[in-house]
């Protein structure tokens, strides 16, 4: 389903730790693909925000690329962060966000039961991050979208609008996350087959942030659901140059 690929894509920039530099600062780097700034942010932080921040790292890059070149890594994430006893909100976000996250990277490469395991496990810590702390809306946007998710595969419509509306009171509400949530709600306007509505958002975002391959995937989608084949032509040469000149064959 279409919805699978691009909520992998999407859900390497949720679980984002507020801490050297703000949630939406770490976003916007990924979102513009300078992988190398993100690094250097990441290195300044402790051992368990490290962990997360890497684990999206390596899940972002190898989506963006398409190659596995960090899969051994992350699997080691993994391990480490079942080691890991929460005794704080920070600590739940942390553990939930490394599971859910590789649950995502899973979906990705297909494997779907290996997806909902971790997915089960993700949402089972993410739940218990306490309603009054500073990170509680940003882990709603994790619970959100693997409502959504998990909706859309078993075919229940309770889940699928319990996840739309818990997403869109997160880009409301959001402390960190105002950028994540608003792309969010793209993949998932379109997948409802809302496309004149996912089109404007996402051009807006593009005005943004007009390097980023992730929303100019938005906008070719859009115009491509639309028919609209002109601008389609002339985003997806936006695209095409915008891969051409990375520094990185992709």
């Amino acid at each position: 389903m279409r919805f699978i690929k691009d909520l992998a894509v999407l859900s390497v920039f949720v679980f984002i730790v507020s801490a050297n530099i703000s949630g939406n600062s770490f976003s916007e780097l990924l979102i513009n693909q300078d992988y190398s700034d993100y690094l250097k942010g990441v290195d300044t932080l402790g051992y368990r925000e490290n962990l997360l921040l890497k684990a999206v790292y390596f899940t972002q890059y190898m989506i963006d690329y398409y190659n596995d070149q960090y899969d051994d890594s992350l699997v080691t994430i993994v391990k480490n962060a079942d080691s890991i006893i929460p005794e704080n909100d920070t600590d739940n976000f942390i553990k939930g966000g490394v599971y859910l996250n590789y649950a995502f990277y899973l979906q990705f490469k297909g494997n779907m039961w290996g997806a909902l395991n971790y997915g089960n496990r993700g949402i089972k810590y993410l739940k218990e991050v306490s309603k009054d702390s500073p990170i509680y809306n940003d882990a709603l946007i994790g619970v959100a979208i693997y409502d959504y998710g998990m909706g859309k595969l078993f075919f229940n419509r309770k889940k699928i609008v319990r996840g739309l509306a818990t997403l869109d009171s997160v880009s409301k509400n959001g402390n960190y996350f105002d950028v994540v949530a608003e792309n969010l709600k793209i993949v998932l306007l379109y997948n409802e087959n809302k496309y004149d509505e996912g089109l404007k958002e996402s051009t807006d975002l593009l005005s943004k942030f007009p390097d980023s391959r992730l929303i100019l995937w938005d906008v070719v989608k859009g115009f491509l659901y639309k028919k609209e084949y002109d601008s389609l032509i002339t985003y997806s040469k936006k695209l095409v140059n915008n891969i051409k000149n990375d520094s990185i064959p992709n």
